[in-house]
């Protein structure tokens, strides 16, 4: 009599606790300016959960003080806004991640570039970030 043997490819991982990887990949996807589908491999870097509520919390203390360092009776320009946001988006990027596949390097300069011209896709790695380690959200 024969009996198929069947092998799966969609082998389980073992669970290993406390080896966590340094980084892990995640594509992002977002609206391009056009209306079309934009993406990018990132490269984020692995934190646990507290780690990343660590993390926000330095990024929300170091917005408060800066809010706080300009209030002073400047006059507010919405270009001056827009730039800071793109400035502190730059900074929280190199943060959470260490590389992507965009033509162009991971530098803070290109981060800020990237904030300037797309808005959307810096929404979509940091959201990304954010369920990857608050969830476990890997999928693409």
């Amino acid at each position: 009599s024969f009996s198929p043997s069947f092998k799966s490819n969609n082998t389980m991982a073992k669970i290993k606790l406390g080896a966590a990887p340094k980084n892990f990949k995640k594509t992002v996807k977002f609206l391009m300016l056009d209306g079309t589908t934009g993406s990018i491999e990132m490269s984020y870097l692995y934190r646990t959960r507290k780690e990343f509520g660590a993390l926000v919390d330095e990024a929300r203390a170091e917005a408060v003080k800066e809010a706080a360092d300009l209030d002073t009776g400047a006059t507010f320009t919405l270009e001056g806004h827009l730039a800071a946001t793109d400035l502190a988006n730059a900074d929280y990027l190199l943060k959470i991640a260490d590389g992507w596949d965009v033509e162009a390097d991971f530098t803070h300069a290109t981060c800020e570039q990237l904030g300037d011209e797309l808005p959307a896709a810096i929404v979509a790695i940091v959201d990304g970030y954010r369920l990857a380690v608050t969830e476990g959200s890997l999928g693409n």
